[in-house]
């Protein structure tokens, strides 16, 4: 991604907005001050990116030295890597990113979440551009192999992945998001997980994916697998998923001469283990 001034100004104008309108979310009340668009769109219309595609994400710390920003900006990444939903949107074919990293200090110490800091992502890309897409054949992953230092529970996401289940009280592991070309069909057929180090098996919940998510978020060319409850901290573990990669015309879902077993079946078959390590 390349970073984007426009789109730099757009996250901090609505971090801005947040802290000091004690405000949670993606939208804003263009009546209270401190506004700068109702929704992702106008605020990147109003900061000057002439977007074809916008997304939008943040997180929140709350509590005691929320305020403190060291460490803040990964940490916000690792958090809405472990939401299912937001993670996807991190995923996506952007070209373009801006960020901020705001605390209750910067912006006026708020009355309703004390002490708070706000790491607020905007990625997309503009007008006559497309979108930046993976190989046809490849099957991305996140975590990938060697990933280190990821979330080990995550205690909720707006939309609940989980509809009914409260994540506060029953968080769910580190997901694994699954993903092929946009526009290309994803079936998972196997997946597990284990411990590295005595091999004992993590249970996981149902695949989530566009057949499955009642939350109608994710699209055809993406999966998430989740561990029924919190990973340790500190831990390697090693995942293994096998399923099938299908473009939209059913042709392939490899480049010609890529990968003939692809190529010459409608359904291309793979499968994929690699090992992660969560942080502390």
């Amino acid at each position: 991604l390349a970073q984007q001034a426009q789109l730099d100004a757009m996250a901090r104008g609505h971090a801005n907005y947040l802290l000091r309108n004690n405000a949670v979310g993606h939208y804003q009340n263009t009546s209270e001050p401190f506004a700068t668009g109702n929704g992702p769109s106008d605020r990147a219309l109003a900061a000057g990116y002439s977007y074809a595609v916008i997304r939008d994400a943040n997180t929140d710390t709350f509590g005691t030295n929320a305020n403190v920003l060291t460490g803040k900006g990964e940490k916000g990444v690792r958090n809405l890597m472990s939401a299912p939903y937001h993670a996807a949107g991190l995923l996506a074919g952007s070209l373009d990113v801006g960020i901020s990293v705001m605390s209750s200090d910067d912006a006026g110490t708020t009355g309703t979440y004390g002490p708070r800091s706000i790491v607020q992502i905007n990625s997309g890309y503009q007008q006559g551009s497309k979108a930046q897409l993976a190989d046809g054949a490849v099957v991305r992953t996140y975590p990938c192999e060697g990933t280190l230092g990821t979330a080990f529970e995550l205690r909720g996401e707006s939309p609940n992945p989980v509809p009914g289940r409260d994540l506060g009280t029953y968080p769910i592991g580190q997901p694994v998001i699954v993903q092929v070309r946009e526009g290309q069909y994803l079936m998972i057929t196997s997946a597990s997980m284990k411990k590295k180090d005595d091999g004992a098996t993590v249970a996981l919940l149902p695949v989530l994916d566009k057949r499955t998510d009642a939350n109608g978020s994710l699209q055809g060319h993406e999966a998430v697998l989740m561990p029924a409850t919190s990973l340790l901290p500190d831990t390697e573990y090693i995942v293994t998923v096998a399923g099938s990669n299908q473009t939209a015309n059913g042709a392939g879902s490899g480049p010609s001469g890529a990968n003939p077993a692809i190529k010459d079946n409608a359904i291309g078959a793979f499968s994929k283990s690699f090992t992660f390590r969560t942080g502390s």
